[in-house]
């Protein structure tokens, strides 16, 4: 008897040995498919084995665009749907991109417009001083106005009288057509209080050399000196206040007066905090050939609205010792 292996021997072959390679590894190919074993998972060697089997079969052009169409094409088709999906992905986020940096500017121009408002808020509600905004409730709960006006040609001696100054009070003269930056404000306050001697730091505002102030020294001297001011009795007079016609003048005029009013009232705030007892009086009087009700200015940086109190409305009070 003659017995013999049903395995054919071609080890030498390379088809053969491919044939080990997969049956060995769990794939295996079948009319030209590629198959997988439930119980071995393809590695890189397993798909080299399984390609190099392949190609060792390739014997004509047909076998070549048979070995196209089941490998390449289909490999090439999923490479083009992920190339389209990323370079939507790029999209996308390059869209997302431009509208946080738009988000970003829409933040900065309502941050803008919120220091505005808060700007507009604090002139309007400058200490004493009644505004359209302020309620009858918070009018109350304010201190007494600060910012008068007076027909021109009322003596200094009648407007310290319906304010309830005496006529000892030290009064500062000022001319606000001078004006043409908010410096010379200040300096002309700084003059004014060192000529009166009420200013325990001396300074000059204006001078040559080293006793020359800039304008940040010269304005620090005179919140020093207004901070003195409220612990004591002083009436601020500004005459040459310009019609709103003249608007460059106006301007500067309104700019500067609500300066200091602002100035005054943190000043008077502090010593509130700190020394109630010793607080005084200040009060500015505008001397104006026209009724000033209400000074108003709308600029970019802010919006002013000062309600100014006309001497002849002020009701007459006892004056307290």
């Amino acid at each position: 008897f003659f017995f013999s292996s049903r395995r054919r021997h071609t080890r030498s072959a390379s088809v053969s040995w491919a044939r080990r390679c997969v049956q060995e590894t769990g794939v295996y190919l079948s009319q030209g498919k590629m198959h997988e074993s439930h119980s071995h998972p393809p590695t890189a060697q397993t798909t080299t084995a399984v390609l190099q089997a392949t190609i060792a079969g390739i014997k004509s052009i047909d076998d070549v665009k048979e070995f196209l169409k089941q490998h390449f094409f289909p490999l090439a088709e999923q490479v083009s749907v992920l190339r389209s999906k990323y370079e939507k992905q790029l999209l996308q986020n390059i869209e997302m991109k431009d509208k946080i940096v738009g988000m970003s500017k829409q933040m900065e121009e309502l941050s803008d417009v919120i220091g505005k408002l808060k700007k507009k808020i604090e002139y309007l509600k400058i200490a004493g001083g009644s505004a359209s905004l302020v309620t009858e409730e918070e009018k109350d709960e304010e201190d007494e106005t600060w910012l008068f006006y007076c027909k021109k040609g009322v003596p200094l001696i009648n407007v310290k009288q319906m304010l309830h100054f005496k006529g000892s009070v030290k009064t500062l003269e000022m001319d606000c057509g001078f004006w043409s930056e908010e410096y010379d404000m200040w300096n002309a306050f700084v003059l004014q209080m060192e000529s009166l001697s009420m200013g325990t730091t001396k300074g000059k505002a204006k001078g040559s050399g080293d006793d020359k102030l800039n304008k940040e020294q010269t304005k620090k001297l005179a919140i020093t000196y207004l901070k003195e001011a409220c612990a004591s009795e002083m009436l601020i007079f500004i005459k040459g206040f310009p019609q709103s016609s003249d608007f460059s003048r106006y301007k500067m005029a309104v700019l500067c007066i609500a300066s200091l009013g602002e100035v005054m009232s943190e000043c008077w705030k502090q010593l509130e905090n700190t020394l109630p007892q010793t607080l005084g009086k200040v009060s500015i009087v505008i001397e104006s050939e026209i009724d000033i009700p209400r000074l108003s200015l709308e600029t970019e940086e802010a919006s002013i609205v000062l309600s100014v109190e006309p001497l002849k409305e002020i009701k007459k009070q006892p004056i307290q010792k």
